[in-house]
């Protein structure tokens, strides 16, 4: 489940709208809903560990095209990126993503459809592990197409972002080039 506690007020407006409309993707089912019965271990956990975020005291803004490193942060945040490409998702700090161990140096290991684990790359702007020698043209090529000079660029669980502009992925790929450069070798994870 995404946790999105920077999610700017308008982007969250459009997902409920959204939500709320007649498109066929959140069409009501008939299916009756089963009432869910949590027991109480879970009831407490809910309180204890898995507490809900605190609810914003303030407005929170979506940046704009005219600061693409803004942009390209507020991206690669509430589109999730970071939780994959940093180390491991029970360190991450969703309230403050760049406190996060890792933070855009791969090494996660989320599962395939098949349930391998799938080593994610490390994007930060190291020139010898990271995207350091990538170019913004390159970025977007991987990105929104899944392609990569000779070979395939994302495996899944990461899937191409065709729904994104080459101006939205430039932006993420002009944020990673001013976040520290890690340097972190990770293994390609690759199957047959």
């Amino acid at each position: 489940m995404a946790k999105l506690p920077q999610m700017a007020d308008t982007d969250l407006d459009a997902v409920i709208s959204f939500l709320r409309s007649d498109h066929p993707l959140v069409a009501a089912d008939p299916t009756p809903d089963v009432p869910s019965q949590p027991s109480l271990l879970t009831k407490l956990l809910c309180q204890v560990a898995w507490k809900p975020f605190p609810l914003p005291t303030k407005e929170i803004l979506r940046p704009t095209g005219e600061d693409p490193v803004a942009l390209g942060k507020y991206l690669a945040i509430n589109l999730d990126c970071f939780s994959c490409h940093s180390a491991d998702f029970k360190t991450n700090n969703y309230l403050e993503p760049e406190s996060s161990p890792g933070y855009f140096a791969g090494g996660n290991q989320p599962l395939d459809h098949q349930g391998r684990v799938m080593n994610t790359p490390n994007l930060t702007p190291d020139k010898a592990t990271g995207i350091g020698n990538w170019t913004e043209a390159q970025f977007i090529r991987a990105v929104k197409y899944g392609e990569k000079e000779g070979e395939t660029a994302l495996v899944f669980p990461m899937i191409p972002y065709v729904q994104l502009t080459d101006e939205e992925v430039g932006a993420i790929f002009r944020y990673l080039q001013t976040i520290p450069a890690i340097e972190q070798q990770v293994e390609r994870s690759v199957y047959d």
